[in-house]
């Protein structure tokens, strides 16, 4: 589980899980999703390897630091 519930947009979300390449390197495991305004939003419980395990701590940074860059 993350430490900090994430709620955003869920074109961010996405975003959020690719690599500078364009690659998926994560999977959101989303809790609720949500249209505000027209626009689709979620909670992010938690992200998934392509495998759907556990992210490596680094990739997880990675994807935190990225909602910290966009918001």
């Amino acid at each position: 589980m993350m430490n900090n519930e994430i709620f955003d947009r869920l074109d961010v979300i996405q975003e959020a899980c690719l690599n500078e390449n364009g690659e998926r390197i994560a999977i959101p495991l989303l809790k609720q999703i949500q249209s505000i305004e027209g626009e689709l939003y979620a909670y992010v419980d938690d992200f998934l390897n392509e495998f759907g395990g556990k992210l490596d701590e680094e990739i997880k940074l990675y994807i935190e630091q990225k909602f910290l860059l966009v918001n």
